[in-house]
């Protein structure tokens, strides 16, 4: 059964409105810090929210809102209109993320291998005419002008997409740096200005570059939540849930059915047979067994378990068959916990990591407005900045040179 959050009126009820209240939220559509510091601000802007701490590696943010002031539903809200993605991450979501994980990996690894190869090709090209003093005709523009596409419009195009999308945002990414060094670069190609030197293979390779890292960067996220997603792989998928049924020879009779464990309530009664795993945290109410409880206490021996004792939901039974009540389920479950808490973990940040966040939010303004002022000293004042004169057996002219900045102001970046 997936799961549904319970309306915030509920959740309301239960808590103390004078107190903070905690969340984590999935935040989908970061491609740097960049995006995470604008996602915290947004959050931070938003009415009723005390704090909030934005992970980019995990793509969660933690945070603190008084349920009295704004809903889970303002801040998704919030977050969405600032062009980012945001859903609610309650500590069993982990069912579908092993999936979703491989997923992403396998998108990345497909992009890099489209844009990889041609991108090989063409530095293979480059350095041959680079050994070899040959010269730069209309076959080698066309050639390298024919490699470069899949790798600039095909395999980058999400990174395209991206940016775009933090531009109209008013917070540029990093994304925004990677289109503003392959898409000018990749149209000079085809303006056969003869005055214009164009280095296709550049654009290519910085975003075959920029390919890999994104791989790399889903394959480390992957590993990071390898250790949740096998915890949350220890939790009982099924639980035998004892029936009283009226009986023909005496007053009541038990039977059990299997049920998904999501259908298992505080106060239900359980059967669970020799190497089984415990469904929920209970009480043992019939039975004697030992049970290896090292997902909790890190202790592989097996602790005996007798009529009375507590047990823990995801523990594995050894020798005898249990029957317990179940005190513990769902969120409220050990095991639950347990998933919250490395989930926090990983979406707290320490103090140097948020000053490296708060640095790397100013990087991309900051090497755009870099690359415009060169720019604008070369292209205003061109024969200050470069003494012209011959060379190479030719005159150039301060016009030449602007003509050439037009198209490779990029490469600046």
């Amino acid at each position: 059964m997936p799961y549904s959050s319970p309306p915030m009126n509920e959740v309301v009820s239960s808590q103390d409105l004078a107190h903070p209240q905690a969340t984590l939220l999935k935040i989908t559509g970061m491609s740097c810090a960049g995006c995470a510091r604008s996602v915290g601000q947004v959050l931070q802007q938003t009415p009723g929210v005390e704090t909030a701490d934005v992970n980019f590696a995990a793509e969660q943010a933690r945070v603190f809102f008084y349920a009295d002031q704004v809903s889970l539903e303002d801040m998704i809200t919030a977050v969405e209109n600032a062009g980012f993605g945001a859903s609610s991450l309650p500590p069993l979501h982990l069912q579908n993320l092993e999936a979703e994980v491989e997923t992403q990996i396998k998108q990345a690894r497909q992009r890099l291998w489209l844009g990889g190869i041609p991108a090989l090709i063409l530095m293979g090209v480059m350095i041959t005419c680079m050994v070899l003093d040959l010269p730069h005709n209309q076959h080698h523009r066309v050639l390298t002008l024919t490699l470069a596409f899949p790798v600039v419009f095909v395999a980058g195009w999400p990174t395209h997409r991206a940016s775009w999308a933090a531009l109209r945002r008013g917070a540029p990414s990093m994304d925004v740096l990677i289109s503003l060094g392959t898409l000018p670069t990749y149209l000079a190609g085809l303006s056969g200005i003869p005055e214009v030197t164009v280095f296709v293979e550049v654009a290519a390779m910085v975003m075959a570059f920029h390919l890999l890292s994104r791989f790399l960067e889903r394959r480390a996220r992957g590993q990071a939540s390898q250790a949740i997603r096998h915890l949350m792989g220890l939790q009982a998928k099924q639980a035998h849930l004892i029936r009283t049924e009226p009986s023909a020879t005496s007053s009541e009779s038990e039977t059990w059915v299997d049920v998904p464990i999501s259908m298992v309530q505080t106060g239900d009664r359980l059967v669970v047979k020799p190497g089984e795993v415990i469904p929920a945290d209970g009480r043992v109410l019939r039975g004697a067994s030992s049970v290896n409880e090292a997902i909790a206490t890190g202790e592989s021996m097996p602790v005996a378990k007798q009529q009375g004792d507590p047990v823990i939901g995801g523990t594995l039974n050894h020798a005898g068959r249990l029957v317990l009540e179940a005190t513990h389920v769902g969120e409220e479950a050990f095991l639950a916990k347990m998933v919250q808490l490395m989930q926090e973990a990983q979406g707290s940040k320490v103090p140097i990591q948020q000053m490296a966040d708060r640095i790397t939010g100013y990087f991309v303004p900051a090497v755009v407005g870099l690359a415009l002022l060169t720019f604008g000293l070369w292209y205003f004042d061109a024969e200050q900045m470069l003494p012209l004169g011959p060379i190479s057996g030719k005159t150039i002219s301060p016009g030449s040179i602007r003509i050439s900045l037009l198209w490779d102001w990029p490469h600046l970046i």
